[in-house]
């Protein structure tokens, strides 16, 4: 059971206006996106607004989509969930963010945390397109896409000078003692240069539950043993093992904006601590003491991105972007002696560290509406690509003797592009 203080969140919104200069003009110009809506109005698509992000309070982008027809997500630890579209997900499931894509070559089949590394709070909508879509969107989309548009500066065009909305949320619940915000500050200059940045972080302990976990009458002393006891909980019956984590946020977007063209340079972070996976700690198979926890999973986004409406050597849209990411993951398997000696600790831990760098980009175009008889024809193409590297080790580390022994390899094959 779940409920929220203050009633329901805490929300501070703190929003001064600064503004000097020019008065407005009488006429007013309204510029938005040059570019077209990134789905058909024909496919089988679900938009998640900022409003709605706003109301429904999601913990995590994949819990954002929870309210999509036809999606599933599936949640295996507390800090990560996965959507499932059409049936498929991980590596079948095409992830956007603003044009470029999040997938890579290490994409696992089933279910994964990627999307967990987007902040539900950097993000001004989500579309989710069901059924293939590889044609529009590039590789991976057998099952679909989700398209993640980032928020954008507030650029008004009718203030021709320097102008401040700064903001702060703050967020709280009672289930796993999260407690939480993010600081944004959204500036403009002269009606035409935008920059948006913030930060975040928050903790998020042990889910906790509302009464007796255990209407079978379990007794303390079954309890985190054997598969049929999973999920797993305290002697308490109450707090759930394999719960709770650290998040750490930080982005920035800086926006030059024309009549017909937007140059965007941009940058995110998302560094998460000690993420316990819950079906691992400990395992239905191991000792009590047995964990499998993700000490660091961490995203790093790079990017500029260029809008074009030309109207001229026939092209309607024109779009291009290229950056770099990096996907980081360190992982501990503390593994406790089944037979403890006294005074002896015996325990061993692997660990393992995996990266994926790549640089991509894309190039999309339009052309303008070509006149045949009765129908008009317009054509949309483009390319886009990625070149990636691993970076992959591991090593066992015990207590006694204390000794760390490096493995010969990680989980992946090192340096394979």
């Amino acid at each position: 059971m779940r409920f929220w203080l203050l009633p329901t969140l805490c929300t501070l919104l703190v929003t001064p206006f600064w503004a000097y200069g020019s008065p407005r003009n009488d006429t007013i110009e309204v510029r938005g996106r040059v570019t077209q809506a990134r789905t058909d109005e024909d496919r089988a698509t679900t938009r998640t607004t900022r409003r709605q992000l706003r109301e429904r309070q999601p913990q995590s982008t994949p819990d954002a989509l929870r309210f999509s027809p036809g999606v599933y997500v599936q949640q295996t630890a507390h800090g990560q969930g996965s959507p499932y579209i059409r049936g498929r997900t991980g590596q079948q499931t095409l992830f956007l963010f603003d044009g470029l894509r999040l997938n890579h070559a290490l994409f696992r089949k089933g279910p994964n945390q990627y999307l967990f590394t987007v902040d539900a709070r950097t993000l001004a909508s989500i579309d989710v397109v069901r059924g293939s879509a590889s044609v529009d969107f590039g590789n991976d989309a057998i099952a679909g896409a989700v398209l993640l548009e980032p928020l954008e500066p507030s650029l008004d065009p009718t203030k021709k000078s320097f102008k401040a909305r700064p903001s702060l949320f703050v967020r709280t619940g009672s289930a796993d003692g999260e407690f939480g915000g993010r600081l944004q500050l959204d500036l403009q200059w002269a009606g035409w240069v935008g920059v948006l940045v913030g930060v975040g972080a928050r903790k998020v302990g042990q889910l906790e539950a509302g009464g007796n976990a255990f209407p079978d009458g379990r007794s303390p002393n079954q309890i985190c043993t054997g598969i049929e006891s999973i999920p797993c909980f305290e002697s308490d019956g109450r707090t759930q093992l394999g719960t709770g984590f650290d998040e750490v946020t930080a982005d920035g977007r800086v926006v030059f904006q024309w009549p017909k063209a937007r140059l965007t340079a941009a940058t995110y972070v998302y560094r998460q601590f000690d993420a316990p996976r819950t079906d691992q700690c400990p395992p239905p198979e191991a000792a009590k003491g047995e964990c499998l926890i993700v000490e660091e999973q961490f995203r790093t986004q790079a990017y500029t991105k260029l809008e074009v409406s030309p109207d001229w050597v026939g092209l309607s849209q024109f779009e291009t972007a290229a950056g770099w990411q990096r996907q980081h993951q360190r992982h501990r398997l503390d593994r406790p002696d089944r037979i403890p000696t006294d005074g002896v600790d015996t325990t061993t831990t692997n660990i393992g560290r995996d990266a994926i760098d790549a640089i991509n980009g894309f190039v999309r175009a339009q052309t303008q509406a070509i006149p045949l008889g009765p129908i008009d024809l317009d054509i949309r193409y483009g390319v886009d690509g990625s070149y990636e590297t691993v970076g992959s080790s591991a090593w066992i580390k015990f207590n006694e003797p204390p000794l760390t022994h490096p493995l010969d390899r990680g989980r992946y094959m090192t340096d394979s592009t």
